[in-house]
């Protein structure tokens, strides 16, 4: 259910910053996801 609600809302977005996650790290913590509206 989440998933159809959520996928037009993903058609619509352009990645700004993908998540990294350090590499040192033993457990894998990604960064922020950022996201805007690909307005075309």
């Amino acid at each position: 259910m989440v998933v159809a609600e959520l996928a037009p809302l993903l058609r619509r977005c352009r990645v700004e910053r993908a998540p990294q996650s350090p590499d040192n790290l033993s457990f894998r913590m990604p960064d922020t996801l950022v996201v805007s509206e690909d307005r075309r």
